[in-house]
């Protein structure tokens, strides 16, 4: 399997469960940007953005994840509760 079917099975993968996508086009979509000298990584990058963008998929919902917010909350909390271990004067 060339990098390029394998990044675009890696693509399909993430957005299963929020969009079809079939791994051709997603191959298509990343050779497009390849043939213009774009580096596979960057085309990787600009296709996940494209299809978050197409499908208004934010990046904490593809990832399974919280908000930004609430994932800086918990570590806020996480941080402080384990200041209580260290007695103040």
């Amino acid at each position: 399997m060339s990098e390029v079917a394998t990044t675009a099975a890696d693509i399909v993968e993430q957005f299963d469960g929020h969009v079809d996508l079939k791994q051709e086009a997603v191959e298509r979509d990343l050779e497009e940007y390849t043939e213009k000298k774009v580096p596979l990584e960057e085309a990787e990058r600009s296709v996940r953005n494209d299809l978050q963008d197409e499908h208004d998929i934010s990046w904490a919902g593809l990832n399974g994840g919280g908000s930004l917010a609430s994932i800086l909350i918990e570590t806020l909390l996480g941080v402080y509760s384990g200041l209580e271990q260290y007695p103040t004067q």
